[in-house]
């Protein structure tokens, strides 16, 4: 006599670890359901803080008196002089869509707004990044403080006062870490998905370096496979047929070759030591800032085999999050320092010089996703009540070296400080204008940068 279940075939152990890790991977990509009520003044709360913070960050000249570099000498300029065909010249060897769009409000306005619009809008941006990274970030956290953390982060990077805060030229750095919770997020309203569709336009269309990301978007199809091609999908798409368009018809760009060398060096010296803070990196100051490099990997460590023994039934899916994250932190440091800096500055060792690290804006994604790593580890160990007293001893060091970074490098180096007062440099054109002059030139920083305009010109931005 046969067995009642004689017909039923053994199933391979490799289909099964197979449908796991696709299990995994699929769990990496979450709804969440939609703010309601109350929980809305989060948004605005966020966008709002982060706004007036990045403004209040930067000394000297107020962000709404001063222009800084392409801002004024690139996408100010050049939108006044070509108008909305700006948008079809690349710049640096890529296209920069928002900073374009940016740039062509403040040339429709009075010149003496320019700062408010292409400074101000930057911080306003930053803002709105941050708010995004709070809605998104609440399908991966349960906390709301750490939510909070994961939005605060993106706005207020460490690194961000050395030379990309309150600058449209590079709202690229903040677009970034915000696609990438883009990518992960999956909203369930139509508002979110056109949101998020907006996000990956002007992300793939203004971060050259965001192609990074797009074997990520190529997994979120396969794993949504129908409800992967949303709206996301598209203003993906367009962002990077607008990227790749303008760099395949760009002047050819020097760069350096792939050192693992200078990869090493790289992490070893300048992720940690930008992640902890460089404005006051002498004596006492440098002891605290390497030891505070080690709580930030000793952290890292802890939190993940600690939220490994948690059991969570999302942990799988929560690993790939932390891959993700490792994998293109990783990559971004790989390609940006490696080829753009083949050879590290001399004075990056040199501690009295290090209140200006060069290209410190490739470090914003990087940092950033070091930061998700240990926020959601903590979130994973917190949620489990039978580690009781040991959630505050996990937990205090991650966050005491996200704070550390923010606290040591939270207002701005002396560049943008020393910047000319822009109502001022308007008013002495004006008067040059009226005195016969012909052309005029309005004075930014960094010196010797300059915008020159027609008196023509000057009197139509009036």
């Amino acid at each position: 006599m046969h067995s009642a279940n004689a017909h039923v075939q053994p199933v391979s152990h490799r289909r099964i670890r197979g449908a796991g890790a696709l299990a995994a991977v699929r769990g990496c990509f979450r709804e969440s359901e939609p703010l309601r009520g109350r929980a809305l003044l989060h948004v605005p709360l966020i966008a709002g803080a982060v706004t007036v913070l990045s403004v209040v960050r930067q000394t000297g000249t107020p962000a709404w008196q001063s222009l800084w570099a392409e801002d004024g000498a690139e996408f100010l300029l050049r939108a006044i002089n070509e108008g909305a065909s700006s948008l079809t010249k690349s710049y640096s060897g890529y296209g920069l869509l928002l900073p374009r769009l940016i740039a062509l409000l403040a040339a429709a306005l009075h010149l003496g707004w320019a700062p408010w619009i292409l400074s101000i809008g930057a911080a306003l941006v930053a803002g709105l990044l941050s708010a995004f990274a709070f809605v998104a970030s609440r399908a991966y956290l349960r906390s709301t403080a750490l939510s909070y953390a994961a939005a605060l982060a993106l706005g207020l990077s460490p690194v961000a006062q050395i030379e990309s805060m309150n600058c449209t030229a590079n709202v690229q750095w903040y677009l970034m870490p915000a696609l990438f919770w883009a990518l992960l997020w999956c909203p369930t309203i139509r508002t979110g998905r056109i949101v998020a569709s907006l996000l990956g336009l002007f992300a793939f269309g203004s971060a050259p370096l965001a192609v990074l990301m797009v074997p990520i978007l190529v997994l979120r199809v396969i794993v949504r496979g129908r409800r992967g091609l949303d709206l996301f999908l598209i203003g993906s798409l367009l962002g990077l047929a607008y990227q790749l368009a303008l760099t395949a018809t760009a002047p050819p760009r020097q760069g350096g070759t792939l050192q693992p060398r200078a990869l090493a060096e790289t992490w070893g010296v300048r992720a940690l030591l930008e992640f902890i803070g460089t404005h006051p990196a002498r004596s006492l100051a440098r002891d605290i800032g390497w030891l505070s490099a080690l709580l930030v990997l000793g952290a890292v460590v802890v939190a993940i085999i600690g939220a490994a023994f948690a059991r969570d039934p999302q942990w799988p899916g929560t690993a790939v999050f932390v891959l993700l994250c490792f994998g293109l932190s990783t990559l971004q440091i790989a390609v940006a320092f490696t080829r753009g800096f083949p050879v590290l500055p001399a004075h990056l060792f040199d501690w009295d010089q290090l209140d200006f690290i060069p290209g410190s804006r490739y470090s914003v994604l990087p940092l950033y996703l070091l930061a998700l790593v240990v926020l959601i580890c903590v979130d994973r160990i917190a949620a489990r009540p039978r580690f009781g007293g040991l959630r505050l001893a996990l937990a205090a060091p991650a966050v005491l070296c996200l704070l550390l970074g923010l606290t040591t490098d939270f207002r701005g180096g002396p560049f943008r400080s020393s910047s000319p007062r822009w109502s001022k440099e308007v008013s002495n054109a004006r008067s040059e204008c009226a005195h016969g002059a012909q052309r005029v030139t309005l004075n930014i920083v960094p010196d010797p940068l300059t915008i020159s305009l027609s008196c023509e010109q000057l009197a139509e931005q009036s």
